[in-house]
Parts: C-alpha cells; structure tokens; sequence
C-alpha cells in the first residue's frame, strides 16, 4: 500500500501507469527506475503524483540519475503511518493501542489538554479533550473512546496535500497550547479510494476500483486494472527487446 501514487510513462508509449511512491523528493517529470512484479527495472518518467492509497505491482526505486537502488529502495519524508508514528515518538507523543480498527494511537499532554492522533489503515484521526487525562505506558493497551472532547475523521485517499505532514502540523499547534484547532478538525480526503474515471460506468464495467470502496475493514487484495496492465504491457515490450 502506497500513500503517494506516481502516474509514469515507458518508453515507446504515452500511456500513464499508476505505480507506488515512497518519496516526497519525488516531482513531476523527474526520470525515476521502476521495479517492476518480476523484479526487473524500467526507465520511466513521472508525468503526476497523487495521494490516493492505492497498492501496485511495480514502484519507484530511486531517481534515474541516482543509480539502480538495492532492494524495494528507500523511504524518504513523511510517506508511510510508520515514518508518522516514528516522528511523533520523537517529538514526546506516547504511543498506545485501543481499538483494533486503529494501528496505533499516539497521546500528549500539553499545559491544560490532552491530544491525541489515531492512526487508520486509510486515515488519520484527531482528538482534543477538554482537559488533561492519564497517559498510558508506552505500547500498552487503554480503553478510550472517540466520542470524547472534539474528534475528526481523515482519510488518506485522495487529499490535496499531505496528511502525514498535517499530522506533524497538528501536532505542532497543540504542543504549544495554541488553543484554537478548527482548521485541523474540517474532514479532508475520500472513503472510497476510487478516483472519479474508475467511478466512471465504463471503468466500472471493465472491474477497476474493486475493493476501493471499504474505508477500513475489508480486503486489500484490490489490484488497479492499469497497474496490472503497466505490469503486462512492459514486460511484453521488454520480452521483444
């Protein structure tokens, strides 16, 4: 599963294919290698990125002018609810778990209130209760609840900007007390993780976006039709060569 998906083009085609990203340094028409399924490398060029939480076959592995990579690469900036969670341990918040629709969730106590960021499959949530609460050892299980003090629900898929980065922003504010919150409880991002052409009937009849629609629970085998299709195509192209 790739937060960040980066639409590329092969050599020989003007076909966009949607493959995983993990790297903010990453821009558009930035000359990457892909590591395809069968682990052979392809040349390609990125032409857009978008945040969508989707899972592909293939993935970028480094920039082009940086050499073939070893192994699946490295992660860089904030891609992943690890590198989250890691950044915020680092900033003091203690990590926990609660219920099982949530990975992890990381608490701070400020001067007068207790914050809490709850990291989903498919989203990141905030909490700000109205005073200060026990804090929890390190990785231990606490029973806590959603419905206290001020809660918003985000969603990875297909936000504008970063959510991972609006976590640390988030996190941010309420360790220096600021106070006032309401731009990080407005909801952004989508549910269903399929993008409006895979919406579209005629993508839908063909079986795209399949497994898209289930924001938590439900299965994670989805497989986009154009990453298999990436996937076919250029290893044909490359069997001819």
């Amino acid at each position: 599963m790739s937060y960040i998906i980066a639409f590329v083009t092969f050599s020989n085609s003007t076909e966009q294919y949607p493959v995983e990203c993990f790297r903010t340094d990453i821009k558009p028409a930035d000359n990457v290698i892909v590591k395809l399924s069968d682990g052979r490398l392809a040349a390609a060029t990125v032409v857009a990125l978008k945040y969508l939480n989707w899972e592909c076959k293939s993935r970028i592995i480094c920039k082009a002018d940086e050499g073939a990579a070893s192994g699946d690469g490295k992660k860089i900036g904030l891609v992943s609810g690890d590198c989250l969670i890691a950044v915020l341990r680092n900033r003091g918040w203690t990590p926990f778990h609660s219920t099982k629709t949530y990975q992890l969730v990381l608490a701070y106590n400020n001067e007068i209130q207790t914050g809490r960021i709850w990291l989903r499959k498919n989203g990141v949530d905030f909490q700000v209760l109205s005073d200060l609460q026990p804090m929890p050892r390190t990785f231990s299980k606490a029973s806590i609840s959603t419905l206290d003090g001020q809660f918003v629900r985000h969603y990875l898929s297909q936000t504008t900007f970063n959510l991972f980065e609006g976590a640390v922003r988030f996190a941010q504010s309420f360790e220096r007390n600021e106070a006032k919150y309401d731009r990080f409880f407005v909801s952004v991002g989508k549910s269903d993780r399929r993008t409006a052409d895979i919406r579209d009937p005629k993508q839908r009849s063909s079986g795209a976006g399949r497994g898209l629609r289930d924001s938590d629970g439900g299965s994670d085998d989805w497989r986009s039709d154009w990453c298999d299709g990436m996937h076919s195509w250029y290893s044909e192209m490359m069997d001819r060569d």
